[in-house]
């Protein structure tokens, strides 16, 4: 059986810093204050606000963030992962190995990925989205409103498509 770590706050901030343990799951909740975990190592952690932005650094294995109007910047090494935010911005600086989403209503989407691996699905519907990196696997890029661009690797085993109903595309 795994542990669980559960933090909740309504207004004030949640630091987590150096908690490192594969035991445990975490399930982080603040409706108006921030969330930052810093080098931290969970089986699988949640992290959900309302209003509040979520800023994780050197985090590994599985990580799920979702907030209204909150900004997401993750960095670190992701097993999986699913980042969704109506209203926010999404910066990822990460490696995949299995697979990982990010999705926005009206915010703009940055990823820099450091090596190839794992599947890759970035979408918004009205926001930019950026891509750096190494396409080893599937990546699918997909922005109603927005435009992609970036700078790519494609390797043999990797596929990429690129979607934008009202927006330029601009990869070298």
């Amino acid at each position: 059986t795994s542990l669980s770590l559960e933090l909740s706050t309504y207004t004030g901030d949640i630091h987590v810093l150096n908690f490192k343990t594969s035991q445990y799951k975490g399930s982080i909740k603040s409706d108006n204050g921030d969330v930052h975990l810093k080098s931290c190592e969970f089986n699988h952690a949640s992290v959900e606000t309302i209003g509040g932005n979520v800023s994780v650094e050197n985090y590994h294995r599985s990580l799920h963030v979702k907030t209204s109007s909150g900004d997401i910047r993750v960095s670190g090494d992701l097993t999986q992962g699913q980042m969704i935010t109506n209203s926010g911005n999404t910066e990822l600086n990460c490696s995949i190995q299995q697979e990982l989403q990010a999705e926005t209503s009206s915010g703009d989407i940055l990823c820099r990925l450091s090596q190839k691996g794992g599947k890759l699905t970035l979408s918004s519907m009205s926001g930019d989205i950026e891509f750096y990196g190494p396409v080893g696997d599937e990546v699918n890029l997909n922005s109603g409103s927005g435009d992609l661009e970036g700078d790519i690797v494609v390797f043999p085993t990797g596929s990429i498509t690129l979607i934008s109903n009202d927006g330029d595309i601009d990869f070298s």
